[in-house]
């Protein structure tokens, strides 16, 4: 913009052009909010929760520009293409992205091997904005084990005995919570 300077008696007058430009500072990381300490899941039932990741530098709209990946610590409980994420708009914050994330846990994840080895199950989240910018936070999933029905298998499908005859049949009974 142009400005004038005048001394106090009106007689000498100065004018210049002042130029002012305003770049963006440094990239702000985007925040996950509504995230819980730690989540609490049934073995064999699909759980679900939301969070929202907000970031204030991001271009818009921000469902575009802002992602959220979230990968297993143990693949034996939960595989990483069991993790469904969906996304949508905050209601009134542009600047926001709302996250709903399913989890559905592999069958009998309670098995005697992942209980011998004391195995626990964490999610690494990380939440990123259109400049490289991310954020990453680890959340513990104490998954209680459920009560499995015990198999039965027989050694064969179907039995022909002869009259007074007699045969033998292997049974075999399975437990994966033994």
């Amino acid at each position: 913009f142009r400005y004038a300077i005048q001394n106090v008696g009106g007689e000498k007058t100065a004018q210049a052009t002042l130029e002012i430009t305003v770049t963006q500072g440094a990239n702000k990381n985007p925040v996950v909010e509504e995230l819980a300490d730690s989540y609490s899941a049934v073995e064999d039932t699909p759980y679900s929760f939301s969070c929202i990741v907000r970031d204030r530098d991001v271009a818009l709209p921000a469902q575009d520009n802002l992602g959220l990946t979230i990968t297993s610590t143990n693949q034996t409980i939960l595989k990483d293409e069991n993790i469904t994420i969906d996304s949508r708009p905050v209601e009134g914050d542009e600047d926001a992205v709302k996250y709903i994330v399913g989890l559905t846990f592999e069958d009998n994840a309670n098995t005697e091997e992942v209980v011998r080895y004391g195995e626990g199950l964490s999610l690494e989240i990380t939440a990123q904005d259109d400049q490289q910018g991310a954020v990453t936070t680890t959340v513990p999933v104490v998954v209680t084990a459920q009560n499995d029905a015990p198999v039965l298998s027989l050694s064969t499908d179907s039995i022909a005995i002869e009259e007074d005859g007699w045969t033998t049949i292997t049974a075999t009974v399975t437990d994966v919570d033994m």
